[in-house]
């Protein structure tokens, strides 16, 4: 994956922001990805981190679609816009995303990937509403 597709937070959320008016404005569902990476208990490894954010970064554009939108929100998390995504479709992606993780050993680096999914309009009416449940903390089914 070309480093180019990659947006900043500040890119990422401006894109996320026409999304959502988009999406309202021709009543359609609109799925965002959150992937997490962290290191796991016990570990200091920053050369571990360095990699796996690496890989995530590697692994997150080989599953992107035309229409998908990648940014990083964080140091260490990045984020999926996923265009004409009902929930259902969200979740079995969220699922695909799952599965394929296993390939990628994070855990032998000493890291875990969370991921969390949000629909527009069901985790939110508005920018605000979607951006408070994407930026809060909650506590999410671990991939390693």
């Amino acid at each position: 994956m070309e480093i180019g597709r990659i947006h900043s937070r500040k890119s990422f959320l401006y894109l996320l922001d026409k999304e959502v008016k988009r999406a309202r404005r021709h009543n359609y569902f609109l799925c965002i990805l959150k992937l997490t990476l962290s290191q796991l208990p016990n570990n200091d490894n920053d050369k571990g981190l360095q990699t796996c954010s690496q890989r995530l970064i590697h692994f997150a554009g080989k599953e992107l679609r035309e229409s998908d939108i990648l940014g990083l929100l964080e140091d260490y998390q990045l984020a999926l816009i996923c265009p004409y995504t009902d929930p259902n479709s969200a979740s079995r992606a969220q699922s695909r995303l799952k599965e394929r993780l296993k390939y990628y050993d994070f855990k032998k680096e000493g890291c875990e990937v969370k991921i969390e999914q949000f629909c527009f309009p069901t985790d939110g009416l508005n920018i605000t509403d979607l951006l408070e449940q994407l930026l809060e903390k909650k506590e999410v089914p671990v991939y390693s």
